[in-house]
C-alpha cells in the first residue's frame, strides 16, 4: 500500500521511471486501476510527453537509436492525452531484436535475410490499451485469429515497424488513456529480450456535417474507411487496391501490382503498369513529389495516404529482386505548403509497410489555408512508394467569439453622484414648459 499511497500525493516512487514532465495534477486525474498501474515493478518506463502531437496523432520515442531493452514480463507505459474524446484508430510501434541477443553462432552478415528466421529464445511484444470507456485494460485481438503477441525480428538496423491497424477486430469504440507494450520473451530470458524504439497512436478525426473531403482513388479498388459510420464493421477498414490478385486475406503485398500507382520518388525500372494515369488534377514533379490543391479558407482536419511499397510479392527482373530495393525503412510524408514554403507537417516521416494506410492531422488546426496552399506528399529518397489513394478532411474555420466591449472607466466623483442617486439622497429637479429654443421655433440643440 506504501507505493499507491505515495502515488496518490507525489512523484517519488515514479522519479526513476519517469520519462517526460507529469505534474502532480495530472497524475491525481488518472483512473485509479491506471494510476495504481504504474507502480508495479514491472513498469520500468513510463512516457507522458509526446515528442509530436497534432489532432489525431501521439508520437513517443523510446531513448533514440538505443531503445528500451525489456526482459520477459517487463514493460512500458505511455500516457495519452486524457483531454480528448477520440476512439482509437489505430497504432503502430517499432521494436527488434538486436545483434548481442540473436542465437549464438548465427551468421551475422546474412542478417537481411534472417529477419522471420526460427529464434528459440524468441522476443516477442505484446500491446495492451487502457480505455477509458471501461476503465479497463484491453488487449489487441484479430478477427483472423493471428498471435496478439507480436514477433520481433532479428535485425542489425531500422527497427521491424508493427502497424497495428491490419488487425481489424480491436478498433471498437475505444477512448485510449494509455498504452503499454509488454516483453512475452520465450526461452532463455538473458537472450529473449526485445528492444523497443517508437510508439504512434492515431485517433479518429471528427466527423460532423460541416466537414468536407478531396479524395484521389488512381488504383482501382482502393477505398477509404468510413469516419462518420461505426467504428467496427465492414466500411471501418481501409481496402488496398490492385491487380488481379491483390487484396489478400494477411495484407501481404499484391502479386498483382498497384496500377495507376502515383511513384513517388520517381520509378525504378522495374514496374509492370503504366503509372500516374488517372487524371486527377495533380502533379508530380521532378523530385517525384505529388502536389494536391487545398481549397482556399479552409482548415484541414486530417489526411490519409493508401501506399506501399514492394510492387508484388514475387521477384522480377534480371537478376531475379523483388521492386523495393531497402528492404526497411521506408516512410512517407505529407506536408502543407504554403507559397512554396512548409507550413505544418501533417505526417511525418510515416512507416509504411508492403502496403499500408498512413494517417495523420495537423498540429496548426486553426490555420486557414492561403490562394495557392497545396499538400505535397513525398518518400524516402532511397526507393519508391506507390501512392494508391489520397483523402483530406477540410472544414470552414470556426467563427472567432466576439467580445463585447467594456463600459468605461467611471471616474471617482462621477461613481459617487451615481451611487448617491441610486439611494435617493440626490434631488433631481424637473423644469417645466418647452424645452429651450422652443418657443423661438427653433429646434433643440443636438449633442
Amino acid at each position: 500500500m506504501g507505493k499507491l499511497n505515495a502515488l496518490g500525493g507525489n512523484q517519488d516512487e515514479l522519479s526513476g521511471k519517469l520519462a517526460g514532465a507529469l505534474t502532480p495534477g495530472q497524475l491525481q486525474s488518472l483512473p485509479p486501476a491506471l494510476k495504481a498501474h504504474l507502480a508495479q515493478d514491472a513498469v520500468v518506463k513510463i512516457y507522458a510527453k509526446p515528442r509530436r502531437l497534432t489532432s489525431c496523432e501521439q508520437n513517443f520515442d523510446f531513448a533514440g537509436k538505443e531503445g528500451i531493452e525489456l526482459r520477459s514480463g517487463q514493460e512500458i507505459v505511455v500516457l495519452l492525452d486524457g483531454n480528448s474524446d477520440q476512439l482509437l484508430e489505430t497504432l503502430a510501434f517499432g521494436h527488434k531484436k538486436i545483434e548481442k541477443y540473436w542465437p549464438i553462432g548465427m551468421p551475422t552478415d546474412k542478417a537481411p535475410a534472417l529477419g522471420k528466421y526460427h529464434d528459440p529464445d524468441g522476443a516477442y511484444t505484446e500491446v495492451q490499451v487502457f480505455d477509458g470507456i471501461t476503465q479497463q485494460w484491453r488487449g489487441w485481438k484479430d478477427p483472423m485469429g493471428y498471435d496478439p503477441v507480436k514477433f520481433a525480428e532479428l535485425r542489425k538496423l531500422a527497427p521491424e515497424n508493427e502497424h497495428m491497424g491490419c488487425w481489424y477486430g480491436m478498433v471498437g469504440k475505444v477512448r485510449p488513456l494509455a498504452i503499454r507494450l509488454i516483453s512475452r520473451g520465450k526461452g532463455d530470458p538473458n537472450r529473449s529480450i526485445v528492444s523497443e524504439y517508437y510508439l504512434d497512436v492515431f485517433t479518429r478525426p471528427e466527423v460532423t456535417p460541416d466537414v468536407k473531403q478531396i479524395e484521389r482513388i488512381y488504383t482501382p479498388k482502393t477505398r477509404f474507411p468510413d469516419f462518420a459510420g461505426p467504428p467496427k464493421g465492414p466500411h471501418s477498414k481501409s481496402y488496398y487496391g490492385g491487380g488481379e490478385d491483390a487484396a489478400t486475406a494477411d495484407m501481404c503485398a499484391s502479386p498483382g501490382g498497384f496500377p495507376n500507382a502515383v511513384p513517388l520518388g520517381g520509378p525504378n525500372g522495374l514496374e509492370h503498369f503504366p503509372l500516374n494515369k488517372s487524371g486527377a488534377p495533380d502533379s508530380l514533379d521532378a523530385q517525384g513529389k505529388l502536389h494536391i490543391k487545398l481549397p482556399q479558407g479552409v482548415c484541414v482536419q486530417s489526411v490519409e495516404i493508401i501506399c506501399g511499397y514492394r510492387w508484388t510479392s514475387k521477384k522480377v527482373g534480371n537478376p531475379p529482386q523483388f521492386i523495393a530495393k531497402v528492404p526497411y525503412g521506408h516512410n512517407i510524408s505529407a506536408i502543407l505548403e504554403s507559397g512554396g514554403k512548409p507550413v505544418d507537417k501533417i505526417i511525418d516521416k510515416a512507416n509504411t509497410g508492403p502496403q499500408g494506410h498512413a494517417l495523420g492531422g495537423p498540429s496548426k488546426i486553426d490555420y486557414v489555408t492561403k490562394p495557392g496552399d497545396e499538400l505535397v506528399l513525398s518518400g524516402n529518397s532511397t526507393d519508391t512508394i506507390y501512392v494508391m489513394g489520397v483523402r483530406v478532411l477540410y472544414k470552414a474555420p470556426t467563427p472567432q467569439k466576439t467580445v463585447s466591449p467594456q463600459p468605461a472607466a467611471v471616474s471617482k466623483p462621477v461613481a459617487m453622484a451615481v451611487q448617491k442617486a441610486l439611494n435617493g439622497t440626490v434631488t433631481v429637479k424637473t423644469v417645466s414648459g418647452p424645452p429651450p429654443g422652443a418657443s423661438s421655433g427653433k429646434a433643440p440643440k443636438q449633442f
